[in-house]
């Protein structure tokens, strides 16, 4: 298991905070595990907003299930996380696009799924920034 400290506290496995390096909460991920996950837009400039929907989640009767929006790949920086609620299938979870250089970009989205033994799911998106066109 993997743990990155950052700052003056240490994230338990099922948490993390916005900013820090994250790894769909230090545990091994599963692909999978919802029928549809996907971005509201595939490209965007620093600053935008986007929404990540994930539909037909396995339900976790036990708890609301975490979510986690990770920028650069599996083990980039947490950007967004919400929470895919108990007995429920469906989540919009939105993110800022960070201050990045124009270019493409791994956007993963994780959920823990306990009914399955602690499991967390995952999905990986290419995202393209664009150059900073707002005034």
């Amino acid at each position: 298991m993997l743990f990155v400290l950052l700052s003056h506290h240490t994230p338990s496995p099922d948490q993390a905070f916005a900013g820090e390096v994250a790894n769909c909460g230090g545990g091994e991920p599963s692909a999978g595990g919802a029928e549809s996950v996907f971005l509201s837009s595939s490209s965007g400039s620093p600053g935008d907003t986007i929404v990540v929907s994930i539909l037909g989640a396995k339900i976790n009767s036990n708890q609301d299930q975490p979510v986690q929006i990770i920028w650069g790949g599996l083990f980039g920086t947490l950007v967004g996380s919400g929470v895919i609620p108990r007995n429920d299938t469906e989540a919009k979870v939105p993110f800022d696009v960070p201050n990045a250089s124009p270019g493409n970009y791994f956007v993963v989205v994780c959920w823990l799924n306990d009914d399955d033994g602690a499991i967390w799911f995952y999905d990986q998106f290419e995202f393209t920034v664009s150059s900073d066109t707002r005034t």
